[in-house]
């Protein structure tokens, strides 16, 4: 083998050598981008929602077959979070925003909608999140928002951003005087009536405030009602969830449900058949059901839209879920190529080449 030879190879030794380097540093690179961001989008299809204010709160995890844990200020609630439909992902969301308030919880992150009404919230790590927006008057319609229940999964391989348009039903603010109720649901407990209380005691919240404190049992058909302003914002709250029950609260802004179903007297996931108040569906699963956009004073909706949109990868796909997942997402560079051929194919091409010159230069 002659000098010019010897230093063709080594010159190729040398440039393989360096772009494995390369290589290695950018996959490594690209793998520590791995943090998950979450975009609030508030509009309607006529009024984009700036200034309003959202609450961020960690609440639980997935423990596996589609069921989760709540975790650290959620943990005691007695909420479950087992094999949930969407209407239940809702009622749960919603729940869940009902004692976040009402127990002054504090959020893992807030902030308010910008000039686009949109918020990000970044960097989260793996875990089911709780998204809790306030409601904000503009002229004479009251925007609230629903809660919304957010899933980051283990092992996510790329950076992206999940963007959320919330549903909001929107009522006419008129200052009339209206009637509210509260109404306790018992379900599944036939067979174990013996074990139900005699009455509740439920906190009545005005405006975030506790108004007053009544008492619900078979006397009054487990059920009160009282008169406000329309523009007032009722919350309500069962002070002692019985033992082996499971609490929801609903609500359609004037009808205030609490829902008990009792752990052993059936699945917690029939509750919609018997206490549905129309805003709901009933969907089993949980990834296709499209949440809507409900104006009292308006008949049209709008459907609510989740996009995943990877910060390698400008394409997105679309869902309409009040759970999001960043499942099957793939890292890939911008072109589409997966990346482990390309240190295959660049040594490979070194080499041929390497040859192809050292041939040439015996002729």
């Amino acid at each position: 083998m002659n000098v010019k030879t010897s230093r063709y190879y080594i010159v190729t030794i040398i440039i393989c050598l360096t772009s494995l380097f390369v290589i290695n540093n950018n996959v490594e690179a690209t793998e520590e981008v791995t943090n998950t961001s979450l975009k609030v989008i508030c509009q309607t299809e006529d009024v984009i929602l700036s200034g309003m204010e959202w609450n961020l709160y960690r609440v639980g995890s997935n423990v596996g077959n589609n069921d989760y844990s709540l975790e650290g200020d959620f943990k005691d609630y007695s909420v479950s979070l087992k094999n949930l439909s969407t209407s239940e992902m809702l009622d749960v969301a919603n729940t869940l925003e009902n004692y976040a308030i009402l127990d002054a919880i504090p959020p893992l992150d807030n902030g308010t909608t910008n000039k686009d009404g949109a918020i990000t919230f970044a960097d989260l790590e793996p875990g089911l999140y709780l998204l809790s927006g306030k409601s904000v008057i503009i002229d004479d319609k009251k925007y609230i928002p629903s809660a919304i229940l957010v899933e980051v999964e283990e092992n996510s391989e790329v950076a992206f951003q999940l963007t959320s348009y919330p549903k909001f039903t929107v009522n006419t603010i008129s200052n009339t005087v209206i009637e509210y109720t509260v109404k306790k649901i018992w379900l599944n407990d036939d067979d174990d009536l013996e074990n139900r209380p005699s009455d509740i005691v439920v906190e009545l919240y005005q405006n975030g405030k506790l108004a007053q404190t009544v008492s619900l049992n078979d006397d009054n058909e487990w059920s009160y009602s009282w008169k406000s302003l329309d523009s007032d914002e009722w919350y309500v709250k069962e002070v002692e969830i019985p033992k082996n029950y499971m609490v929801i609260y609903r609500t359609d802004e004037v009808v205030y449900l609490i829902v008990n179903t009792h752990e052993d007297g059936g699945d917690f996931t029939d509750t919609n058949s018997n206490t549905s108040m129309g805003s709901n569906n009933s969907d089993s699963d949980f990834n296709t059901t499209t949440a809507s956009v409900s104006d009292s004073s308006n008949s049209d909706e709008t459907s609510s839209k989740v996009t995943k949109d990877s910060t390698n990868n400008d394409k997105s796909s679309n869902t309409s879920s009040n759970t999001i997942t960043n499942n099957d997402i793939d890292k890939l560079p911008q072109t589409g190529q997966l990346w482990w051929p390309v240190p295959i194919l660049t040594v490979s091409g070194l080499v041929l080449i390497a040859v192809g010159m050292q041939l040439k230069s015996k002729k």
